[in-house]
C-alpha cells in the first residue's frame, strides 16, 4: 500500500497595509476682519429742531390711559414725535431694563386714536386731552448702507429707538467724523424723531432698508 503524505494548509497571508494618506499641508487660519474703529467718546451731533421758535399753546397730556394729567406749553410747529422727545426725561422716564436696554418709547394719541408722528401740533386742538402711549421696542432685521464709508451690513435694530439715536450709534461705532447725517428708512427721510414702528409693518421676512447719508 502506497502512503501519500498529508499536505499542510498554507497560512493566510495578511493584506499589505494601506499607505497612509498624505497629511494636508498646514495653512494659517485666515485673519478675521478688523473690527470697526469705534469712538464711543464721540460727541453727539446736534439734532435739528423744527420748532426753534414760533407760537406755542398749552396742552393737557395724560401719562398713559390711566395716568395723571399734566399741563404743558408746547410749540405749535413741533411734530407730535418731537414733542414726545421733549417729554421723555421730563414728564415720563425712559423705559429701560435693568441693564439699560430700551423696552419702549412713546407716541401721542387723541380722542380719535393715535396721532401721526409727523403731524404738527398746530393740527391738534389744544382743548383736547392727549395721552402718551407706550410703543414696545421689538427687534427687526435691517439692511444698513453707510454711504460715507461704504460699509454695508445686515443687523438687528430696535423698532422703538429714535432715528437720531441710531445715527449716533452708527457714527460712533464706525468712528465717523462729526457732521450732519440723515438716516433714510425704505428711501424715506422721516426726520430724527421718528422710530421704525411709525411705519407700516414690513412684510413677513422682509428687512427694512436703512441708508445713512451725509446731509451737508
Amino acid at each position: 500500500t502506497t502512503v501519500v503524505p498529508a499536505t499542510t494548509a498554507a497560512a493566510p497571508v495578511a493584506p499589505a497595509p494601506k499607505a497612509a494618506a498624505p497629511k494636508p499641508e498646514a495653512r494659517a487660519a485666515p485673519e478675521a476682519a478688523a473690527p470697526p474703529r469705534a469712538d464711543w467718546g464721540r460727541c453727539p451731533d446736534p439734532i435739528p429742531s423744527g420748532a426753534a421758535s414760533g407760537a406755542a399753546a398749552s396742552f393737557t397730556v395724560r401719562r398713559g390711559p390711566n395716568g395723571r394729567s399734566t399741563r404743558l406749553r408746547l410749540p405749535l410747529s413741533a411734530t407730535s414725535a418731537e414733542a414726545v422727545t421733549w417729554m421723555v426725561g421730563n414728564l415720563v422716564p425712559v423705559k429701560m431694563s435693568l441693564t439699560g436696554g430700551l423696552s419702549s418709547w412713546y407716541r401721542l394719541a387723541g380722542s380719535a386714536g393715535p396721532i401721526a408722528f409727523d403731524a404738527p401740533l398746530s393740527s391738534v386742538d389744544p382743548a383736547e386731552e392727549l395721552v402718551l402711549l407706550q410703543i414696545p421696542n421689538e427687534t427687526t432685521w435691517a439692511e444698513l448702507l453707510v454711504e460715507p464709508t461704504g460699509a454695508r451690513m445686515v443687523c438687528p435694530v430696535g423698532t422703538a429707538v429714535p432715528l437720531s439715536s441710531l445715527v449716533d450709534h452708527i457714527t460712533a461705532w464706525l468712528g465717523m467724523p462729526a457732521g450732519a447725517y440723515t438716516l433714510w428708512v425704505d428711501d424715506k427721510d422721516l426726520g430724527p424723531y421718528a422710530i421704525l414702528a411709525d411705519l407700516p409693518v414690513a412684510e413677513a421676512g422682509a428687512a427694512r432698508r436703512l441708508r445713512l447719508t451725509d446731509a451737508r
